[in-house]
């Protein structure tokens, strides 16, 4: 004899249980979606899923700049990005004395796309000068006063960059300074490379030291060269150092003319100069 016979299903059951799973399915795939939009916004640099990172690495180096995107109040106040790293040579810098008087907030740096020049001239005025006491050649010379000489052939994007530098060669070191605004009342050693090269048309945005790792191309320029890595960073210009690092004496400038060691960091120089 035969098992038992399963009982045939009706159309109208059938249909009932394909609906139902289509809509188990429907509502799997709905609370799915649900989830992965409340966890998108945790998702981010450093993190798995997150494109933030990836997004960034491609965005280029702007090279132009308004001022829009800086404070608009008269008293700018120092706030370190959360992911800079400190120093590793802040100790050999020049800090503000305690009780010392802040030093005044500094103007935007000169550009080609700004109508505020920085503390110090224009480069048509610097050219000027120039005439009467400057060099030949490509090489920068340092002044009795701390300030950059450069020679009477130089650009004129690297007269803005030594207009600049000379602006804030003496302002005091402040680890952060430099980054929130152009407009500080002291730098650190990224901020006022930052600072220096804005004057020069170079750089629409405050970098730090790791990010300049990346800036321009590979190798030594002929008038401009940065030496970075992830905690501290120093450009030479003309053969003279701007460096927060190995100051002259406690309140020295940042223009040098002595030696320091250069082993460890990536060298970059702006295409043309």
């Amino acid at each position: 004899m035969g098992g038992p016979v399963a009982p045939k299903l009706m159309p109208s059951t059938r249909f009932k249980r394909s609906a139902g799973a289509a809509a188990l399915v429907f509502v799997v795939a709905a609370l799915g979606a649900a989830i992965l939009l409340v966890l998108k916004p945790f998702s981010g640099p450093g993190q798995a899923g997150g494109g933030d990172a990836a997004a960034q690495a491609k965005e280029p180096i702007a090279t132009t700049f308004d001022g829009s995107e800086y404070y608009d109040r008269a008293d700018a106040t120092t706030r370190p990005a959360a992911n800079l790293q400190r120093d590793p040579e802040e100790k050999y810098a020049s800090p503000e004395s305690a009780g010392a008087k802040p030093h005044r907030i500094a103007d935007m740096p000169a550009a080609s796309t700004t109508k505020r020049p920085a503390v110090g001239g224009t480069t048509t005025e610097l050219r000027k000068e120039l005439k009467d006491g400057g060099g030949d050649g490509d090489h920068v010379t340092l002044a009795s006063d701390g300030s950059a000489v450069p020679p009477i052939g130089a650009p004129d994007s690297v007269l803005g960059v030594i207009t600049a530098a000379n602006a804030i060669r003496s302002y005091p070191y402040i680890w952060g300074g430099g980054h929130g605004s152009f407009q500080d009342r002291g730098y650190d050693c990224s901020g006022s490379v930052s600072y220096a090269l804005a004057g020069g048309g170079l750089l629409g945005k405050p970098m730090t030291s790791g990010q300049f790792e990346k800036w321009g191309e590979p190798g030594k320029g002929k008038w401009i060269t940065i030496y970075a890595n992830g905690g501290h960073m120093f450009m030479v210009v003309g053969g003279l150092r701007f460096d927060t690092s190995f100051r002259d004496g406690p309140r020295g400038s940042r223009w040098q003319d002595a030696e320091r060691p250069m082993k460890g960091f990536t060298v970059r120089h702006w295409p043309g100069l």
